[in-house]
């Protein structure tokens, strides 16, 4: 038996627990014998052990997308797609997001060890820029920003209501209505104003509501990453969540409305679900 210790400058170092020569003897690799380590006074081999970051895994999922086409625009809807699967692929997604590649999934999935890679980015809770973001929701809002809407009726709807109508109701104002539904819900309908935006904000941004912190920043991250264009999303995401672009995204949401023009816009959009509205 053998255990790990911690070294101070961070590496780590690998102690035989029942004997005194302190060597870990050859591991069998398959077909070759390894030595591992071996101690000789006071000078061993150190461990680093480092687990894969989710800046890692956004990585190679550029690098599978932009092996997988020339074209960097489909190479980043590709991306987004993937992300998104299974959780944002049906309702209006495919008209209002475009449809899933199944060929592309299989090839990530049978590359290498890529497989993990749903694993390790289908979260609505992944852990960025010290913040958790709803990184499958942010996808799917990310594919509807990049997509014109398909679909005749959609078209319909397009030319009525203009294609950032739909792009909001993709994202913020889509959750933003749902929010409002689920106030109605959980109040029984009140018609009572004070009991109702109570309601309101007490399920804004809670965990235990459909529109979460977690869902809120994706949304507005989603905004964001789209105005990058075809950049390599893993440059943008380092860039941003790991500089201080990411503290700012209210900010960059707002985008110069003052108070008054956002809440115009977010009446826009609730004004017919609002008790007394």
């Amino acid at each position: 038996m053998y255990k790990i210790v911690p070294n101070a400058d961070g590496t780590y170092r690998i102690f035989s627990k029942y004997t005194s020569d302190l060597r870990v003897l050859d591991a069998d690799s398959g077909s070759n014998n390894v030595q591992l380590w071996e101690y000789f006074a006071n000078v061993w081999q150190k461990w680093r052990f480092e687990s894969a970051t989710p800046y890692d895994s956004v990585s190679k999922l550029v690098n599978l997308s932009r092996s997988y086409t020339s074209s960097t625009e489909t190479a980043n809807n590709l991306f987004c797609q993937y992300v998104r699967y299974p959780t944002y692929d049906g309702g209006f997604l495919p008209v209002t997001a475009g449809s899933t590649n199944s060929s592309f999934r299989t090839h990530v999935d049978t590359t290498n060890s890529s497989s993990s890679l749903g694993t390790a980015l289908r979260k609505d809770n992944l852990s960025l820029g010290g913040e958790t973001v709803d990184f499958r929701h942010m996808m799917a809002t990310l594919n509807a920003l990049r997509v014109q809407t398909d679909g005749n009726w959609w078209q319909n709807l397009v030319a009525l209501v203009g294609e950032s109508v739909i792009d909001d109701l993709a994202g913020w104002a889509g959750d933003l209505q749902q929010l409002i539904i689920e106030a109605i819900e959980k109040t029984g309908g009140s018609t009572n104003s004070t009991t109702f935006y109570t309601k309101c904000s007490e399920l804004l941004g809670s965990s235990n509501s459909t529109f979460t912190m977690a869902d809120l920043r994706a949304d507005l991250d989603a905004i964001y990453f789209a105005d990058q264009g075809n950049a390599r999303y893993d440059t943008v995401a380092i860039a941003y969540y790991k500089g201080s672009n990411h503290s700012n995204r209210y900010v960059y949401f707002a985008d110069g409305r003052s108070k008054a023009q956002f809440k115009s816009d977010a009446q826009k959009y609730t004004r017919n679900l609002l008790p007394n509205g």
